[in-house]
């Protein structure tokens, strides 16, 4: 899939994929490396583009958070 490809070329690893209820959502874990990295890339105007290429519809919903200790 070429969206993870280029997700994990900006530093995020894969670490969950999954389908809820409506198969029309995905979720998608991430362990990310460096934050503030992975913050900028997802403004990216090459994400948006691979994105929609890749049939997803609407603004994904991305939210960040960090482990617990």
């Amino acid at each position: 899939m070429l969206l993870l490809r280029f997700l994990r070329a900006i530093g995020l690893a894969d670490a969950v994929l999954a389908r809820g209820i409506d198969p029309n959502l995905v979720h998608i874990v991430f362990d990310i490396k460096d934050m503030a990295k992975a913050k900028a890339r997802m403004k990216d105007s090459a994400l948006k583009k691979l994105m929609t290429d890749a049939g997803v519809e609407g603004a994904p919903k991305i939210e960040f958070y960090e482990t617990a200790a």
